[in-house]
């Protein structure tokens, strides 16, 4: 299996650059013959931004995991990243999401390294 890395500067929490950045890694890496691209950890949000961590957190099955989902089934190619997680209404982790693409499905998986 061919893994592609996403090495780069942050978006700081602007989520149109970041899925634009997403977008067109995944589709430059699937050209290539990657079958997976891995991003930094806090790619989405940065590091040192823990106001955006708490401000912008997503619940588990919200937007951000079902556009990268939707981006890794468009270009065939998996993708790990991580970003802040809610649980209600509080930040609580940040997972790991793995997207390995299947013939035409997403399969989702997580692994949370921690809490706050």
């Amino acid at each position: 299996m061919i893994i592609a890395a996403y090495q780069g500067p942050s978006p700081e929490g602007d989520m149109v650059q970041a899925f634009r950045k997403i977008n067109e890694t995944l589709a430059q890496a699937a050209k290539q013959g990657a079958k997976m691209v891995v991003f930094p950890e806090l790619y989405l949000l940065g590091y040192n931004q823990m106001h955006l961590h708490e401000e912008l957190a997503q619940p588990i099955g919200g937007d951000w995991e079902m556009q990268c989902a939707t981006l890794a089934q468009k270009h065939q190619c998996g993708l790990t990243i991580g970003w802040a997680e809610r649980d209600k209404k509080k930040f609580t982790t940040v997972p790991a999401l793995l997207i390995v693409v299947e013939s035409n499905l997403a399969i989702i998986a997580k692994s949370n390294s921690g809490g706050q």
